[in-house]
Order: structure tokens, then sequence, then C-alpha cells
């Protein structure tokens, strides 16, 4: 979240970079503890916000994944 509020999104570095983190994200979403899980729907939120048709591509790998575990009955990703 700090790079993007500190204006790392206008390099193209960052989007490039962004790709790699296409499959940690994902994990991260999966993850057992509530904690990890909340902050990183929180820090995706917010990414899809501040960089939005931008984030679109990293958003395509992610939103499954959390749509299958809305479907689980994953409360903490409800309320994040």
């Amino acid at each position: 979240r700090s790079l993007v509020s500190s204006g790392g999104d206008q390099y193209d570095e960052f989007f490039r970079n962004l790709r790699q983190l296409d499959l940690p994200l994902a994990t991260t979403v999966r993850d057992l503890r509530s904690q990890i899980v909340r902050e990183a729907c929180i820090t995706l939120a917010y990414m899809s916000v501040r960089l939005t048709n931008r984030f679109e591509r990293t958003a395509e790998g992610v939103i499954p994944v959390m749509i299958n575990l809305l479907q689980n009955s994953a409360k903490i990703i409800a309320t994040s």
C-alpha cells in the first residue's frame, strides 16, 4: 500500500513487478491466519481503488480465489 500511496504506480516498472505478485497475493488470501487474510483483502481493495483499470490483470487472478473462499463461509474476507 505504501508504494502506491507514495506514487510508485507512476513508474512502468511498478506494473511489471506487480504481475509477479499475482500468485503470492492469491496465496495470501488463502492463508489460514485471519489477520494475514484481512490485511491482504484491505491491500487488494486499496490497490483496486487507487489503480482502477490498471489493477485489472492482477484482480483477474485473485478474485476467483476470493469468490471460492466466500462460498466456504470465509467471513474474514466478507468483512474486510
